[in-house]
């Protein structure tokens, strides 16, 4: 199984946080979320624009979908993925906080 995290940063400074929560329903329709579990269980909020998939695709198929998908909501923007073996975190919310 592959784990990512992933980033989408849209350029335009003004851009709305509605296009961020649109962007959010699109990702989880494609099987990546905004939130992550944690070995106990507990899910919590990534930061806006953080995202989090669990699979079989590999880094580059999930570039392109997830290119398909910021540049529904936006001409330019910045994703970037990172390949995860396991991740630590401080102070997220719970996902009963999330936006």
């Amino acid at each position: 199984m592959n784990n990512f995290t992933i980033r989408v940063y849209f350029h335009d400074p003004n851009a709305p946080l509605e296009k961020y929560l649109e962007l959010i329903e699109t990702m989880k329709r494609n099987g990546i979320h905004n939130t992550i579990k944690s070995d106990k269980g507990r899910i919590y909020a990534l930061p806006i624009g953080e995202f989090n998939y669990s699979g079989s695709i590999d880094r580059n198929a999930m570039l392109e979908k997830v290119k398909a998908a910021a540049g529904e909501m936006a001409e330019k923007y910045a994703v970037l993925i990172t390949e995860s073996k396991g991740r630590n975190w401080y102070n997220l919310k719970d996902d009963t906080d999330a936006l």
